[in-house]
């Protein structure tokens, strides 16, 4: 079963999974299918990129819905306080940056 941690709507199915209508309760809003565009100054593009999490025992699994980018280039950083992953999308000059506090997790 897949669901969003916010809403609870479950389905066997990826592709529909990926396809529902954003929640008016939690962080699974969204009017735009895939990726909202925020310009910087820099001459790089901010991605504000789709993800979920869900967390099992003792691990927390995050999920970043983004294609194309370069795995060379990225980094995923945690300790046991923070999360901290950069995406980077050279051939576009875009990147998707997102820090996670963590709480409980041992």
């Amino acid at each position: 079963m897949k669901y969003w941690s916010c809403c609870q709507k479950k389905t066997t199915d990826f592709q529909v999974f990926l396809d529902q209508k954003g929640c008016a309760t939690g962080t699974h809003l969204w009017d735009e299918p895939n990726e909202t565009i925020v310009k910087t100054s820099c001459g790089r593009t901010s991605l504000d990129c789709r993800y979920d999490w869900h967390q099992t025992g003792t691990q927390v699994i995050v999920v970043v819905y983004a294609k194309e980018f370069s795995p060379e280039l990225s980094t995923v950083l945690a300790n046991g306080v923070k999360l901290s992953i950069n995406l980077e999308f050279p051939g576009k000059k875009e990147y998707f940056a997102k820090d996670f506090l963590l709480s409980g997790v041992l």
